[in-house]
C-alpha cells in the first residue's frame, strides 16, 4: 500500500533566500505584466497545438509535462509550474531549461543556483487556512507569503497570474475530466491503468503511481474565484471547449484570440 505524504499538512521552514527570490520575481514581472491579459494552459485532452500557436506573443503559464506538446507548436509558455512532488521527480532533467520553473518550495534538491522560483504552500492544518477555506476565500492575495494548493497546479497558476497583475485570465485545456485517478475530497496515491486524461497518450505510463485528483476539492477551490472577482475585479474565464469545471464564466476561444487565418 502507498501512503500519502503527510508532511504536506504541516508548515515547513524554507531555506534562506527563497522568499526574497520569489519576491524579486513577482516585483520584476508585475512591472511589465500589470493590466495585461494572461492565459493559463491546462494539460487536458482538448488542448490543441494549433490553438497554442495562436497564443504566441501572449503571456501564458504552462504546467507539469507541457513540454510534450512542444514538438508540435511554436508556442512556448513564459513559465512552467509544478506543485506535485511526483511530477517534479520526473522533471529533474528539464528538456527546456531556459523556461523558468515555478515550483513548490518543499521539493527536494532545490537551490538558488537552479532556474527555478520556489513558492511556499500554506499549511493545510493552520487555523488561517481553514478560516479562509470555510469562508470561501482560500485564495492567496500575497503569493510571496504563500499559496493555497487547491489540489491543482492550475489554481496555483491563477494565483500567480493575480500576483503579477494580469486581468483577465483565460483558461484553456482545463477539461476537468478524470478516469481512474480521481477521488472526492482528498488526494491519495493511485495506480493509473486507463488511457491518459491529457493531451498526449504517453503523458502517463500504464501502471504509474500518481496523486489522485480530488474533484470536489478542486471545484471548491475554483468556486472561490467568484468571491475574489467580487472583492478585487479579478476575472477568470474558461475557454476550454466542453470544459466541465463548474462555477466559472465560460467564453469562446475564437472570440478572445480572433478566428484563425485560412
Amino acid at each position: 500500500m502507498v501512503w500519502p505524504n503527510l508532511t504536506k499538512l504541516f508548515p515547513v521552514a524554507e531555506p534562506t533566500g527563497f522568499r526574497e527570490l520569489r519576491s524579486e520575481f513577482v516585483l520584476r514581472h508585475a512591472a511589465s505584466f500589470r493590466g495585461k491579459r494572461g492565459f493559463v494552459v491546462g494539460n487536458g485532452p482538448s488542448l490543441q497545438p494549433g490553438d497554442l500557436d495562436r497564443l504566441v506573443g501572449e503571456i501564458s503559464f504552462g504546467a507539469n509535462l507541457i513540454h510534450m506538446i512542444f514538438p508540435d507548436t511554436e508556442w512556448r509558455p513564459n513559465f512552467v509550474s509544478v506543485t506535485d512532488s511526483r511530477v517534479w521527480s520526473k522533471l529533474s532533467d528539464h528538456p527546456v531549461p531556459e523556461i523558468p520553473r515555478l515550483v513548490d518550495s518543499s521539493f527536494q534538491g532545490l537551490s538558488l543556483t537552479m532556474n527555478v522560483v520556489p513558492f511556499k504552500r500554506l499549511a493545510r492544518l493552520s487555523s488561517d487556512y481553514y478560516r479562509l477555506r470555510l469562508a470561501g476565500k482560500a485564495f492567496s492575495k500575497d503569493i510571496t507569503r504563500g499559496y493555497f494548493g487547491g489540489y491543482s497546479v492550475t489554481f496555483f497558476n491563477i494565483q500567480l497570474a493575480f500576483a503579477l497583475g494580469l486581468n483577465p485570465v483565460y483558461l484553456i485545456g482545463v477539461d476537468h475530466v478524470f478516469r481512474d485517478n480521481k477521488s472526492k475530497f482528498v488526494s491519495r496515491p493511485v495506480r493509473v491503468d486507463s488511457p491518459s486524461d491529457h493531451f498526449h497518450p504517453g503523458y502517463r505510463r500504464n501502471g504509474e503511481i500518481v496523486n489522485s485528483a480530488p474533484v470536489r476539492s478542486i471545484e471548491r477551490a475554483m468556486r472561490s474565484l467568484g468571491r475574489i472577482e467580487e472583492d478585487t475585479g479579478f476575472k477568470v474565464i474558461d475557454l476550454t471547449p466542453g470544459g466541465r469545471m463548474p462555477g466559472l464564466e465560460k467564453g469562446l476561444f475564437d472570440q478572445v484570440v480572433g478566428t484563425p487565418e485560412k
